[in-house]
């Protein structure tokens, strides 16, 4: 998909009402991150940001379960965010890379409603014809993301919560 704005309208196309960007709830998921880290005081926290790594430690490390960092996951944060836009009268449906996701929205029940994969995805796009290059550009809706936009690259995330990654710091 060519254009941010073809993958919004395609989501229309499929039936979403509303198209939110998790680039937002990335956006206040560093700034907790950051707020941890300046208030640091000797303990070693494991980032939970994603939740793979999550159910590892859960699965065969639960010794290290108390050093997961107590903050959500941006699928979490997004989902809080926009419930209470719509007062929780809207179905949430995430839509990303990791399968696992889809085991992390049963720990939220009625936030996350759904969890579709980008293979899904794509399956529900041929399966309804819907192809960019018949589409005209539609947005997201707001709140819009910042830096969070910056998360699905290397030390994105770092740059999105303004930690420093200079070696000798």
């Amino acid at each position: 998909i060519t254009d941010y704005r073809k993958f919004s309208q395609m989501l229309r196309a499929v039936g979403f009402t509303n198209v939110y960007e998790v680039s937002f709830g990335v956006d206040l998921v560093a700034k907790e991150y950051n707020s941890l880290l300046k208030e640091f005081r000797g303990k070693y926290f494991i980032t939970s940001l994603c939740p793979s790594m999550v159910s590892l430690v859960e699965k065969y490390y639960p010794e290290l379960v108390p050093n997961l960092a107590p903050i959500a996951t941006p699928m979490v944060a997004s989902a809080k965010v926009v419930k209470l836009i719509h007062s929780n009268k809207i179905k949430v449906v995430y839509i990303g890379p990791c399968v696992e996701s889809k085991n992390e929205a049963k720990r939220y029940p009625g936030l996350v409603d759904a969890v579709i994969t980008f293979r899904e995805l794509r399956e529900i796009f041929d399966d309804l014809n819907i192809k960019e290059t018949t589409l005209e550009y539609s947005d997201f809706d707001a709140p819009f993301g910042a830096e969070g936009e910056l998360y699905p690259i290397r030390v994105g995330f770092l740059e999105a919560a303004n930690i420093s990654q200079e070696l000798l710091t």
